[in-house]
């Protein structure tokens, strides 16, 4: 056997790796095909390609689409992803061949417009927060897991003499329907499910299995996307 040393960031990027493909296969098992599996590690412009990606890669087929925001430690893309996942249907099209077409061969962006749930905890920060109390106020799906850190605030980095720099807050976000500060009020999960300590020693993820739950449950009492017959 050969040990070939790797670099810290190899070393996490392949526990991230592994950890992403781990939920994404015990969830597809646990609802039987049904369900997807995405982790959104940042908000960044790269993220939003790579959510894209899984979309097309992981989410294809299936009848719900869970998106964890846990450990995500913020950026700006909120309403990137929000224009994935909330983008109105005004008709769909039957092809020759039988299939439902539009809308995705004419949207700008690869979109899902089927059941969600988000999986949220208290390490996720800042826009991944806003991401969080958006779904909410939006009423796309519900939130599982814990409340989210409550640091929600818009920053500028400023360069001192010295060479040293200092990030001064430039403004203060609010939710649109009640006027909530989302600084030091995180956005509270609608099942609140704790991780345990002994949880990662046994393999377990309370928050990972109850949102199985919660959105299997919301797939049932979902009516089809397309109408199962046309009107003549």
């Amino acid at each position: 056997m050969i040990l070939r040393p790797i670099s810290p960031a190899d070393f996490r990027r392949a526990r991230y790796e592994h950890w992403t493909k781990r939920n994404r296969q015990w969830v597809e098992q646990q609802s039987g095909g049904g369900l997807g599996y995405v982790h959104i590690q940042g908000m960044g412009e790269l993220n939003v390609h790579e959510f894209i990606r899984q979309l097309h890669a992981v989410a294809y087929g299936k009848k719900g689409l869970l998106i964890d925001v846990r450990f995500n430690g913020g950026g700006w893309t909120t309403d990137y992803l929000l224009a994935i996942l909330m983008a109105k249907r005004h008709a769909y099209t039957i092809s020759r061949g039988g299939e439902p077409g539009y809308p995705q061969d004419r949207l700008p962006l690869y979109v899902w417009t089927k059941p969600i749930a988000v999986l949220c905890n208290e390490r996720s920060f800042s826009n991944a927060e806003i991401f969080t109390h958006a779904i909410q106020t939006l009423k796309r799906g519900p939130v599982v897991g814990m409340p989210t850190a409550g640091g929600v605030i818009s920053t500028g980095r400023r360069t001192l003499i010295d060479g040293s720099s200092v990030a001064t807050p430039g403004r203060g976000w609010f939710t649109i329907d009640k006027g909530v500060n989302m600084e030091h009020h995180g956005a509270v999960p609608d099942y609140m499910v704790k991780d345990m300590p002994q949880d990662i020693a046994e393999g377990r993820d309370r928050q990972l299995a109850e949102a199985v739950e919660v959105l299997r449950r919301i797939v049932r009492e979902t009516p089809p996307e397309f109408p199962t017959h046309l009107e003549k």
